[in-house]
């Protein structure tokens, strides 16, 4: 049964973990769709989908998930459940992201990261399948085995076989660059992206992402409706809502103290950015949201 103190829906806006890894495997555990607000994961996670499908958004990137499929989230993400179907069965491991950088393994599997960030969700063969159901199967029976638990070495290596078992699998999916149909257009759009997620905060103009691209503003725009279907100014938006959605939904800050982490130049401004695109106020929504937690 999954973790209450760890995956009731008060506690997933900002999943931090009391241990340094958690083994679950659940059947609808997620946040449902109808709690579609953004969440921040202090930890990483793996998930192996094992029947149904889920859709989300990682980092501004829409994903959709289904059975046999294996999704990375690395620390530090920002995610948005949107839709799945029932019931939705999979594995849930997850990590913190300190105890990974005390590991022996880290520098070892440390392209890894690098490659997640490129392809983080991939569907495994036939034979990767069945062996990460079963190895997630024998997995959480060690994990919350009571003579693994009394002893920390047994937990660590546990957690340094997940890592080179995952590392293994992804070797085995080599990013086909020369495959895709506009390299150059997917590249743009990565560093885009990339760049959004540094600068959302100080930095909501297109314009200053082409310049940082070295490229003018029409054609970012035009690359970035090409590859995501999306403008671009909408995933510039998309960021910086998701954020002020985070910290409205699993913070005590002040509309005030929101305001001035995103950089707006007063309260009032943010709040009529956040109307414009959400539909109500920032207050609005901070209470709507605790109408239904209770």
């Amino acid at each position: 049964m999954i973790n209450k103190e760890i995956m009731d829906r008060q506690s997933v806006p900002n999943l931090t973990l009391p241990h340094p890894f958690i083994v679950i495997s659940g059947i609808d555990h997620l946040p449902h769709p109808d709690d579609c607000h953004p969440h921040r994961w202090d930890a990483g996670a793996f998930i192996f989908c094992t029947q149904g499908q889920l859709s989300f958004t990682v980092n501004l990137r829409d994903y959709t998930m289904k059975a046999g499929d294996l999704m990375t989230i690395l620390p530090g993400s920002i995610i948005q459940f949107r839709e799945r179907t029932a019931p939705c069965k999979y594995f849930l491991i997850l990590f913190q992201r300190d105890f990974i950088k005390g590991l022996h393994v880290f520098h070892s599997i440390f392209p890894l990261f690098s490659k997640i960030i490129e392809i983080p969700l991939i569907s495994l063969h036939s034979k990767e399948k069945d062996f990460l159901q079963n190895y997630c199967m024998f997995l959480q029976d060690i994990h919350h085995n009571e003579f693994s638990k009394q002893h920390p070495g047994i937990q660590e290596s546990l957690l340094i076989s997940v890592f080179h078992t995952v590392n293994a699998v992804y070797q085995k999916h080599p990013i086909e660059k020369e495959d895709r149909k506009h390299p150059r257009s997917e590249e743009i759009f990565r560093e885009f992206i990339h760049l959004v997620l540094d600068h959302y905060k100080e930095q909501r103009h297109v314009g200053f992402y082409a310049d940082k691209l070295c490229i003018t503003t029409k054609h970012l725009m035009d690359t970035v409706k090409k590859v995501s279907g999306k403008q671009a100014l909408e995933i510039i938006t998309h960021a910086v809502i998701s954020d002020a959605q985070v910290q409205l939904h699993s913070t005590r800050l002040s509309i005030q103290e929101i305001s001035h982490n995103l950089h707006f130049p007063n309260a009032s401004f943010f709040g009529k950015y956040f109307k414009r695109n959400v539909g109500v106020s920032p207050m609005v929504y901070r209470k709507e949201l605790a109408r239904s937690r209770s």
